[in-house]
């Protein structure tokens, strides 16, 4: 495991910065040397903060388990006293690694940072840090909010491709066969609907959006309001603040790289040339950048536990 860090102490307060250096979701247990103090963790990207939800005052030190995702950084900073909170979260026996991450797996409100939230259905044993013991069961209903299957995607007028083509199953636009599609640089919106039961609580529930793979850039809105630009993965943005029940226009602007225009360019039966530029890097064999939306969109609920009859 390679983990990266940097290190301030301040008057009242200890600062430290943190980042996996591997590509692959790791699942660590970070040591510290401070106690007696809450660990909180803030995210530069988003400027959001929640204390962590699990972690362990061993007197010298303070460990935090914690799932933190490919390249992911996060500054865990101490500066309040330490409180009663959990020390342990197992799920069928094993140790449960909160996520680094609001929306994946295991973690705290943002908004009630002591209550623990899971987008994994199950019975989860709870120890707190004065040896008291809670058991609570998480249920994702059965009418959670769905998307259709079909995906419409729009594109800028005077690029080479089309006004719009529909999509079944999601991928890149370098696989498709229509050529302005597929040499295409630039933001295309695509277009969705997202299905809300009436008997689905939106008050009870947090719905995140997850964009699974992205190539490059996107903009996620909902009902014509704009919620989240995302530029690394997780590609995740939470949505259920402006869902309603029924049919709710989802909207996500997505951007890739210019490579794939330029090498649109060069290729001999191209009549009309969009680029101009100096770079002859690119030819017209050079390989094509995947681009869009490349994995499953898929809506996520995540639940807060009862206790356990």
């Amino acid at each position: 495991v390679s983990f990266d860090y940097v290190h301030r102490h301040t008057v009242d307060a200890e600062i430290y910065f943190v980042r996996n250096a591997s590509n692959v979701v790791t699942n660590a247990t970070l040591s510290f040397r401070v106690h007696g103090r809450t660990p909180e963790l803030w995210h530069a990207d988003s400027g959001n903060s929640v204390p962590a939800l699990v972690y362990r005052d061993l007197g010298e030190q303070t460990e935090i388990p914690l799932a933190v995702p490919a390249y992911g950084s996060v500054f865990v900073i101490f500066r309040k006293p330490s409180t009663r909170h959990a020390v342990s979260v197992k799920r069928d026996s094993h140790q449960v690694y909160p996520s680094m991450q609001q929306g994946v797996g295991v973690f705290a409100n943002i908004t009630k940072a002591d209550e623990v939230l899971t987008t994994d259905p199950g019975t989860y044993e709870l120890t707190f840090s004065d040896g008291s013991k809670q058991s609570i069961n998480v249920a994702i209903p059965a009418n959670a909010p769905r998307m259709d299957d079909t995906w419409k995607l729009s594109f800028p007028v005077g690029w080479g491709a089309p006004e719009s083509i529909t999509m079944n199953k999601l991928q890149s636009w370098t696989d498709s066969p229509i050529p302005g599609v597929r040499y295409f640089s630039g933001t295309v919106t695509y277009t969705n609907t997202i299905h809300v039961p009436a008997e689905f609580s939106i008050a009870e529930h947090e719905v995140w959006l997850d964009l699974g793979d992205v190539r490059e850039v996107a903009t996620v809105s909902v009902n014509g309001k704009e919620l989240d630009t995302l530029w690394h993965a997780p590609f995740l943005a939470r949505i259920d603040a402006v869902l309603h029940a029924g049919d709710n226009t989802l909207s996500i602007r997505v951007t890739n790289l210019w490579p794939n225009r330029i090498i649109g360019d060069q290729q001999p039966e191209e009549k009309v040339h969009y680029t101009k530029t100096n770079i002859i890097y690119y030819t017209k064999d050079s390989p094509l950048m995947p681009s869009g939306l490349l994995a499953p969109v898929r809506l996520v609920v995540a639940a807060s536990g009862a206790p356990k009859p």
